[in-house]
């Protein structure tokens, strides 16, 4: 697998458009992490990093996960861009126009207008956003979770 490359406007023709001073970014890199399922310790451990990518028609996120495996982890429209920066640097939702996963059960199709809510919580002694995927694949009733550096999170979304 390659690192993430994707384009919103290949996957659906989205109409809406955002004004330009609504959000400055165009890319950044974060380091992500998610909750070890399979040991049961519930430990939090590095998974790699996160590509947030703000593409014409609305935010592509790809992970270039540790080992070399890369995959869209979700996608979002315009018109929630906003809900998405606040979601992801105070806490809140938004909606995903697809949301794929990582070894989750949603990862070949993806979830259509998929609910993401995040919440701070300290890690390692450090505030993190997290949020809550879909059930990781062959797990039993086991939920992805994920982590990004809300540090990390504040300097890139401006």
């Amino acid at each position: 697998c390659g690192n993430f490359t994707s384009s919103l406007g290949e996957q659906s023709g989205f109409s809406e458009q955002v004004s330009g001073d609504t959000i400055k970014f165009s890319e950044f890199t974060v380091k992500i992490k998610n909750k070890d399922k399979k040991d049961n310790s519930g430990k939090w451990i590095d998974l790699g990093t996160l590509v947030v990518r703000k593409e014409e028609d609305g935010i592509a996120t790809g992970l270039n996960a540790t080992g070399g495996r890369s995959a869209t982890l979700f996608s979002l429209e315009n018109s929630e861009i906003n809900n998405f920066v606040k979601a992801m640097t105070k806490g809140g939702s938004f909606k995903t126009s697809l949301y794929y996963g990582y070894r989750e059960e949603s990862t070949e199709k993806g979830i259509q207008n998929k609910e993401i809510i995040t919440k701070m919580k300290t890690i390692d002694g450090s505030e993190h956003i997290t949020f809550s995927g879909d059930k990781i694949k062959d797990s039993g009733d086991k939920t992805a979770e994920y982590a990004i550096s809300l540090e990390e999170l504040k300097k890139n979304l401006k």
